[in-house]
């Protein structure tokens, strides 16, 4: 017999899997229908857009009524999860990090790294994310404050020669395979960054478009490419060894690319020589995590003058990233 609360967390498990298997089917038809023009995408998708709603609303109900994790066990040959927050998220990163903790295949740790800069220490953290030290949850403290770049940098640096290093971003409820899923991608690409969303870099003529103009997809022909941007919403996996020593340009990072880790880290994967791979199956956008969007990278990047093309202009100047020199690397 397993132990009641074993069996507890497996119900558990099968019910937020259950809301969002529902979630995945309305959001996935909804995307479907909206390719074959406006009338399909918004007026034929009236119910499966109430049924995304409430798929939505019941998961968020559910993680905020539903805290018990198992705690993790060691395993060297699993990855490391890591991730920073910031002051606006702190109160509800610990929603994040349950989903991580929930997953089909769990992680060797998960770390969490804040700036000295915005939290003195331990003692001005949430109730709810102190709880899961207890969990296995690690919690850094580091000088001065890098952004988002603090969620790879740090585990790079301590983690990366060892263990492969997933990164996730701090507003969303994950689904339980998205470990999972990257591992698969691993397995068949196990010398590229692999990620379970990506942006196809779009080239016109001898120019990079725009970067609105690069779709976001999840899954691909192009599975292993040079022009494959990985993005941190879906969860990155940066092998063991492959670039970690190669990433702390920290003009780069600081007075370059403030704002835009994924940019910075392409960069760094071209120059390495590294692709990034993207998995075979649509992986749907994570639901977020409510009251987390006044405040965030995308908001700042895809604004009106639009930094992402400014930081990515100045990126490719600084490393001398052409568009010859990643069609001539594509696979």
């Amino acid at each position: 017999m397993f132990p009641s609360h074993i069996c507890i967390m497996e119900e558990e498990l099968k019910t937020i899997d259950s809301l969002y298997s529902e979630y995945c089917l309305a959001d996935q038809k909804i995307e479907s229908m909206k390719k074959k023009g406006w009338f399909h995408g918004q007026i034929l998708t009236y119910f499966d857009r109430q049924k995304r709603e409430n798929a939505k609303d019941r998961i968020i109900a559910f993680v905020n009524n539903n805290h018990k994790v198992e705690a993790l066990t060691p395993n060297s040959q699993a990855p490391i999860v890591s991730l920073t927050t910031f002051t606006p998220r702190i109160s509800s990163v610990h929603i994040t990090i349950e989903s991580i903790f929930r997953q089909t295949i769990k992680p060797s740790r998960v770390v969490l790294w804040l700036s000295l800069d915005e939290f003195s220490s331990e003692d001005v953290l949430p109730v709810e994310l102190k709880n899961l030290k207890e969990k296995g949850l690690e919690i850094f403290f580091v000088e001065g404050n890098l952004r988002s770049h603090k969620k790879y940098l740090y585990a790079f640096e301590k983690y990366g020669e060892e263990h492969d290093i997933i990164t996730i971003d701090d507003d969303l409820i994950y689904p339980s395979d998205t470990i999972e899923r990257l591992l698969n991608t691993h397995e068949k690409y196990p010398y590229s960054v692999c990620a379970n969303v990506v942006r196809h870099i779009k080239i016109n003529g001898k120019a990079f478009a725009e970067y609105r103009s690069w779709p976001k997809v999840s899954c691909s022909d192009m599975r292993n490419s040079m022009l494959n941007v990985a993005i941190g919403m879906g969860g990155v996996l940066y092998p063991k060894g492959v670039i970690n020593k190669k990433t702390s340009d920290m003009h780069a990072i600081r007075d370059i690319s403030p704002f835009a880790d994924d940019l910075y880290l392409k960069c760094v994967e071209v120059k390495s020589g590294v692709a990034v791979a993207v998995g075979e199956k649509i992986f749907n956008h994570p639901v977020i995590i409510p009251n987390t969007q006044k405040y965030g990278l995308q908001r700042t990047n895809m604004s009106h003058h639009n930094m992402n093309d400014e930081q990515w202009s100045a990126l490719c100047d600084y490393f001398s990233i052409s568009t010859s020199l990643l069609l001539s690397n594509t696979k």
